[in-house]
C-alpha cells in the first residue's frame, strides 16, 4: 500500500485555496490592485461563478493563455479561487464568516512584498479604506469579506520586485494527526517550524515544491505558496466537543477548501478509499465529475484535481 500511495502521489502539488466572496467585483479588484494577482480564468454556472487568480512574481500571463487549460495544467503553482454564489452581492445583511471570530477555523492568507515595499502597501490599502495594523516587517489587513491578510516584507537578499502569494493558514486541533495527514496522505513536506511563545502556538509550514527544510529567512523569501498549520497548545486534549469550523456549514460558511493536484484523481481516490480516508465527494459523485474532496482530521475539505484533466463546466 505504501508503494501504491507513493505512486498515486507522484508529482502532487499544492494547487489552490478557495474562499467564498459576497461581491466578486470588489474582491477581484482588491486582490489585483493590492497583491498583483492576475485573473486567469472564470467559470459561470447557473447559481454560482468561480474566479481563478494566479500569483506570477517573475512573469506575466498573456491574454491568450487566460483559459481553462492553463488552470487545469497547474504550472502557475498555487492559485486563489474566489467563489461567488449569485445574489449575495445584492443582500445588504449577508456576510460570510471569515474564521477569526468564534467559531474559529481558517486563519489567513499571506502575501510577500519586496524589501522596502511595506510602507507603500500600507498606504495603498489605507487609501482604499482598508484597516491596517502595521509591525516591523509585517502588516495585517482584511479583504472586502473580512478575511485576514498578512503581508510580510522579504529581506533585501531577495531581489524579486513583485508581490507573491506566500501562505494559507489553517488552525488545527491535533498537530500530530494533521501533519500525518498532509505529509503521508496529501504528499506535502514539512519545510519549517516556528514557535510563537507569546500566543502559545506552533506553526508548521508545508509545501510540495521541495522536500528540503527552509530556514526562517528562506521561508520568508520563498516565492511559492505554502500551507501553514497553526496549533495552539493543548487543543488536542480538549475532547470531541472542541472543533474548528471548516467553513462549509451554515451559518458559518466562508473558507471553502485547499486543493492538491495529482496525476490521476481516480487512482489516488482508490488508494485513499482503501486506507479509510473520509470523502466529502468521490470523483463521479455530484454534478461536476472528475474531481474529489477528501477530509482532513479537522474536517477541512481538500479538493483533489487531475493535472491537465478536463472538468465539466470549467
Amino acid at each position: 500500500m505504501t508503494q501504491r500511495l507513493a505512486q498515486a502521489l507522484r508529482n502532487v502539488s499544492f494547487n489552490q485555496t478557495m474562499l467564498r466572496v459576497k461581491d466578486p467585483k470588489k474582491s477581484v479588484a482588491f486582490y489585483e490592485r493590492h497583491f498583483q494577482l492576475t485573473l486567469a480564468h472564470q467559470s459561470h454556472f447557473p447559481d454560482f461563478s468561480l474566479y481563478f487568480l494566479v500569483s506570477l512574481p517573475t512573469s506575466t500571463l498573456p491574454d491568450n493563455l487566460k483559459n481553462a487549460k492553463y488552470i487545469n495544467d497547474g504550472e502557475y503553482g498555487v492559485l486563489l479561487e474566489l467563489t461567488h454564489n449569485h445574489g449575495t452581492e445584492s443582500n445588504p445583511s449577508f456576510r460570510y464568516h471569515p474564521g477569526n471570530t468564534a467559531p474559529l477555523g481558517f486563519g489567513q492568507l499571506g502575501f510577500a512584498v519586496p524589501a522596502g515595499a511595506l510602507p507603500a502597501t500600507k498606504s495603498s490599502l489605507e487609501a482604499q479604506g482598508h484597516d491596517v495594523d502595521a509591525f516591523d516587517t509585517t502588516l495585517l489587513t482584511h479583504d472586502p469579506d473580512g478575511y485576514e491578510i498578512q503581508v510580510t516584507e522579504r529581506s533585501s537578499s531577495n531581489r524579486v520586485d513583485a508581490v507573491s502569494f506566500h501562505h494559507t493558514t489553517l488552525r488545527v486541533k491535533d498537530a500530530k494527526a494533521s501533519l500525518e495527514f498532509y505529509q503521508t496522505i496529501a504528499g506535502f513536506s514539512l519545510l519549517n517550524t516556528q514557535r510563537n511563545e507569546k500566543e502559545k502556538y506552533t506553526s508548521y509550514f508545508l509545501g510540495t515544491t521541495t522536500t528540503d527544510a527552509l530556514s526562517d529567512e528562506d521561508l520568508r523569501n520563498q516565492l511559492g505558496t505554502v500551507l501553514e498549520l497553526r496549533h495552539f497548545d493543548g487543543t488536542e486534549l480538549l475532547g470531541d466537543d472542541f472543533k474548528y469550523s471548516h467553513g462549509n456549514a451554515d451559518p458559518h460558511r466562508g473558507f471553502g477548501h485547499v486543493a492538491i493536484m495529482v496525476e490521476d484523481v481516480y487512482e489516488s481516490s482508490a488508494v485513499w478509499e482503501e486506507l479509510g480516508i473520509k470523502f466529502q465527494k468521490k470523483p463521479d459523485a455530484g454534478r461536476i465529475k472528475g474531481l474529489a474532496f477528501i477530509l482532513d482530521p479537522d474536517g477541512y475539505w481538500v479538493e483533489v484535481l487531475g493535472r491537465g484533466a478536463h472538468v465539466e463546466g470549467m
